[in-house]
């Protein structure tokens, strides 16, 4: 489509128009551009008042009122709903334990393939329990030393599979709440698959910010 263009009378700027007779209307009666309209425009005292309660939302029938918490509650709740399917709800024992041995054996296989040979393994860890195994006379296996072992769907960071010696290093960022909640629950987990073995395990912990190995049960 053509476009039809002429100048303004006023700033001279270019206005376009898509058919000519809008052109020769704005000529005939000397139209200015909208930006020269607008400068020195005047409003009367009522259009200033609508305008002003326009933008303040008066005509709004929730001006000025607010929501209950009750009912704002429900509102965020139902959002939530609406976007998250999993929202309120929860997994069971069973199929978590599928999703982390499913995890687990995409760990292994990476290692098998020497794509990641030694998974997320933390070096200063490593060395901590080959020094436990010299010193106690453990065979503690880990991630650079036959590769972390699989408990119940966990990648435990040591264990010695003939004395039953578990060990978890701990670095500082475990201390946080969040993380030693989840810790706990490893813990419980790993410590009742025994159990229910009827298998006599000793689980211990080390925190690597205070130096500090301990019995957890």
């Amino acid at each position: 489509m053509d476009n039809f263009i002429r100048n303004c009378s006023k700033c001279n700027c270019i206005v376009s128009y898509t058919t000519k007779v809008e052109m020769n209307r704005a000529n005939k009666h000397n139209k200015l551009c909208r930006r020269c309209v607008q400068i020195g425009r005047t409003f009367s005292n009522k259009s200033k008042k609508l305008m002003s309660e326009k933008k303040k939302g008066i005509n709004n029938p929730f001006f000025n009122k607010r929501h209950k918490k009750e009912t704002v509650d429900k509102i965020s709740k139902a959002h939530q709903q609406e976007k998250n399917y999993w929202y309120g709800k929860s997994l069971s024992e069973d199929h978590k334990l599928k999703l982390r041995t499913k995890t687990s054996e995409y760990i292994k296989k990476l290692q098998s393939l020497s794509i990641n040979p030694h998974g997320r393994a933390n070096p200063k860890a490593c060395s901590y329990f080959d020094k436990l195994n010299k010193n106690n006379g453990w065979n503690l296996q880990h991630a650079m030393n036959g590769g972390e072992m699989v408990i119940c769907g966990y990648m435990v960071d040591a264990y010695d599979k003939d004395k039953h010696i578990i060990i978890e290093y701990d670095e500082p960022f475990h201390n946080r709440p969040k993380r030693k909640e989840k810790d706990i629950i490893r813990q419980n987990n790993i410590i009742n698959h025994f159990r229910n073995n009827k298998i006599n395990v000793k689980f211990l912990r080390y925190n690597e910010r205070d130096n500090y190995l301990y019995t957890v049960n």
